[in-house]
């Protein structure tokens, strides 16, 4: 009878688990496929933006789920990195007719974030700029089709006297939306601040810079083209069709790399630090961590530079290395 009445509480205890997922799995499709009216982020970072916009899909009858954010530890050191202080990323872009699930991918595609659904629990994880393909991938209505019909869309005139960034951007989209009577891609628009006075910014400083530009007969991306490279950025078109305004990263990004010195690995792996290879620590690093990754040995410095690392992967690094 004890058998039996614990195998009856187990089961119980499965199939609640079973429905609690089942619900949490609802909640987050029905704040993915819900409607987000007029919302505007203005230079937030990419944590309080995915907070604005879950509000903003919450109602009274039904909270939005909570969304985790998964981010680096901490930003790079000086002592290890050559970037000087700590750094933000901040966010701005007016949202409306999107539905949550196009917001939110929007923002990660934007601010270098995969999406990750499981058993309900939405979840961004950061990814350094040169990881091609996010983790998980979910599918949306919205193609990059969409954008190749709005970059032919000719503009009779643009102007622009004095204006910031983001003002121009919307002005752009507004202008596309009534030549072509169509729906407009939103465009986020990603800057950095340094919090560091004493930092030496490794990023062009004209992204702060007013726009102004005189255009007629132009095509929206031609004009796309012009305004960023005016506030010294890029644009960029993700798979999916999202546009993303930028300022141009150098090699020393702090997304672009991790950063561990020689001397730890060889110590770790029981080697003389002449004799670790770049090929030797790949092979390291995959039978460790089962782990694909690009990485380089610079010799002069005695550090190793790392990409394609999540921040779940790189904190399993440092706890092999301590």
């Amino acid at each position: 009878m004890k058998i039996i009445f614990c195998m009856v509480a187990v089961l119980t205890a499965s199939w609640a688990q079973v429905m609690a997922q089942s619900a949490a799995v609802m909640d987050a499709v029905q704040f993915l496929t819900k409607d987000v009216g007029e919302l505007k982020i203005s230079c937030d970072t990419f944590a309080e933006a995915v907070e604005q916009l879950r509000k903003a899909a919450s109602s009274p009858e039904l909270e939005a789920p909570k969304i985790g954010v998964v981010s680096y530890a901490s930003p790079q050191s000086s002592d290890e990195f050559p970037f000087c202080g700590e750094y933000k990323m901040e966010v701005s872009v007016n949202l409306s007719d999107v539905s949550g699930h196009e917001a939110l991918d929007l923002l990660c595609s934007a601010c270098g974030y995969a999406l990750d659904l499981k058993y309900g629990e939405l979840r961004c994880f950061e990814v350094p700029y040169v990881t091609p393909n996010p983790r998980v991938h979910l599918s949306t209505d919205l193609k990059a089709s969409a954008y190749a019909g709005l970059r032919r869309v000719v503009l009779p005139g643009f102007q622009a006297d004095k204006m910031p960034l983001m003002e121009a951007v919307d002005l752009l989209r507004s202008s596309a939306a009534k030549v072509s009577g169509k729906r407009v891609l939103p465009i986020a628009v990603v800057d950095y601040q340094l919090r560091s006075r004493d930092s030496i910014s490794l990023f062009k400083d004209q992204a702060g810079q007013p726009i102004s530009l005189n255009l007629s007969e132009v095509s929206f991306e031609d004009g796309l083209r012009y305004v960023s490279e005016l506030a010294g950025c890029t644009y960029q078109v993700s798979s999916e069709g999202w546009i993303s305004i930028h300022e141009v990263p150098t090699l020393y990004h702090p997304k672009h790399w991790r950063v561990v010195s020689l001397e730890k690995f060889a110590r770790a792996m029981k080697w003389k630090p002449s004799d670790v290879m770049e090929s030797d620590l790949v092979r390291w690093i995959r039978h460790n961590l089962e782990v694909d990754l690009t990485l380089k040995i610079h010799r002069a410095s005695g550090r190793v530079y790392l990409s394609h690392l999540h921040p779940e992967e790189w904190r399993q690094l440092q706890q092999l290395l301590d």
